[in-house]
């Protein structure tokens, strides 16, 4: 995964901490029927496939809130990255969240983290991300959904 800090100019005064360089292809089975954009500002920055999340070079996400995004030299931004995503589109119209639920945004973040850390944000995540997921989508979040070709 290539990415880079954001300047606190580039962040605007947004939370916002990292930048993509490259796309990131996340494989795991969805449960999806359908490709699923999900859009911001006129950009895709997530593709929700039935094979997996794409994550496009360019999106913007603020790693482990509440809690650092390095422990003992190991690097936890590669988790936050796919769930970030998640739930900035959870609340958006059009985001199957009868598919990709809290749930399983949460147990992504788990199968994607280094296991021991990983089990120590996850317990984490269980208790308090429940009052983030599914929020009023901000200014141009929208998901459209493809069929498969």
């Amino acid at each position: 995964m290539e990415w880079r800090k954001l300047t606190p100019e580039e962040r605007k005064g947004k939370p916002w901490k990292y930048v993509l360089l490259k796309d990131v292809f996340i494989q795991v089975k969805t449960g999806l029927q359908h490709r699923y954009n999900c859009n911001s500002g006129g950009e895709t920055y997530v593709c929700l496939l039935p094979d997996g999340i794409v994550m496009k070079r360019g999106y913007a996400w603020n790693g482990n809130s509440f809690s650092p995004d390095r422990i003992l030299n190991q690097c936890l931004l590669f988790p936050s990255l796919p769930h970030d995503g998640l739930f900035q589109f959870s609340g958006a119209m059009g985001f199957p969240r009868n598919i990709i639920t809290l749930r399983w945004a949460n147990w992504l973040y788990l199968k994607c983290a280094h296991l021991f850390w990983g089990k120590i944000y996850y317990a984490g995540l269980v208790s308090g991300s429940w009052a983030l997921w599914s929020r009023k989508p901000c200014d141009g979040d929208h998901v459209e959904r493809e069929p498969i070709l």
